[in-house]
């Protein structure tokens, strides 16, 4: 099993900045949204999250 993320805004048909997408084995199993600052700085926060 491999898992990974990806930018929800490149991935769903609803863009969010700040949102990841979890996906496993090329599925999406989940997210995580981040807001309160610029949508690049909310997705750094979100994939900082997600490695940790």
């Amino acid at each position: 099993m491999s898992a990974s993320y990806s930018p929800a805004r490149r991935l769903a048909k609803h863009s969010s900045p700040g949102g990841v997408l979890i996906t496993v084995d090329g599925k999406i199993t989940g997210a995580v949204g981040v807001s309160g600052a610029t949508g690049d700085q909310d997705e750094q926060c979100a994939k900082a999250g997600l490695g940790s």
